[in-house]
């Protein structure tokens, strides 16, 4: 059975032969850890995307994606409501641009 999420992870690691995806309907959080083993390990971030439907008085009814790490907002991004689900896209705010790439 496929189903219908509005919000995706593309995971790729040197271990899959391809990508590896899920999703998510409103929240999604992902707990990274590091270390050694799975006994050995401590977090290095958290990451949430969220998804929230509002009325603004300008826009109107709308969709609003947004991505932290560790509680910071780093982008966001609003759509059109369309029927509850994410319609035309109107803006994407952004916290990343003055940041350097690894």
């Amino acid at each position: 059975m496929a189903y219908s999420y509005p919000i995706y992870h593309n995971v790729q690691t040197c271990h899959y032969k391809s990508n590896k995806s899920y999703g998510g309907k409103d929240t999604s959080v992902d707990n990274i850890v590091v270390g050694s083993s799975v006994k050995n390990s401590y977090p290095i971030a958290k990451c949430i995307t969220t998804r929230h439907f509002l009325t603004d008085d300008k826009l109107g009814n709308i969709c609003v994606f947004k991505h932290s790490v560790d509680g910071i907002i780093l982008k966001e991004v609003i759509f059109k409501d369309n029927d509850g689900k994410a319609g035309e896209h109107i803006l994407t705010r952004s916290a990343l641009k003055r940041m350097k790439g690894l």
